[in-house]
């Protein structure tokens, strides 16, 4: 895995990659997020709740680079989640589904380092397409432009801080 996300950057891609969610079980080191410190252009994203505090799923380590909005049903109940399209649970649960369905979604209310993740891919996604091309360059300023959160600086909580798509775009001169 961590080859093929070498790979992806050296081609240009840039590859977020989920904390994980095992906070409360020990908080152990997920991969791929844990090789994302040794790799410029892998981002390691954490996840915050409503109230912008570390949601208490949320892994933490020296290896968390950003963090995002990932939702916590503690902090806010089902309004603190993250609605998204999603398959039918009913269409495609593999213990009782032969062939899935891919032609009905429904909104789900969700949490999860995975639904934080997203957020920095497209964030990034808006900076490279205004010309930001570089996998490094675009983890570097993201990180620049984050707002801090916890401890001063980057911390195992929060990473550099909470992406800001404003001040990422604003910080090359994108966006007024």
């Amino acid at each position: 895995i961590r080859d093929a996300m070498t790979y992806a950057v050296q081609k240009g891609s840039l590859v977020t990659v989920a904390m994980g969610n095992e906070y409360e079980e020990g908080n152990p080191t997920d991969y791929p997020a844990g090789y994302a410190g040794q790799i410029d252009g892998v981002i390691a994203v954490s996840a915050v709740g409503r109230s912008l505090k570390r949601a208490y799923y949320s892994n933490t380590g020296a290896h968390n680079e950003l963090a995002a909005p990932g939702g916590d049903v503690r902090d806010g109940g089902t309004a603190g989640t993250i609605w998204q399209a999603g398959l039918n649970p009913l269409d495609s649960d593999p213990f009782s589904v032969i062939f899935p369905r891919f032609d009905r979604y429904v909104e789900l209310p969700e949490q999860g380092t995975s639904m934080a993740a997203p957020h920095v891919a497209g964030i990034a996604a808006l900076v490279y397409s205004q010309g930001v091309t570089n996998p490094a360059a675009l983890e570097k300023l993201l990180e620049a432009t984050a707002q801090d959160l916890g401890a001063p600086g980057k911390d195992n909580e929060y990473g550099y801080g909470l992406v800001q798509p404003r001040s990422a775009l604003r910080g090359f001169g994108i966006a007024r």
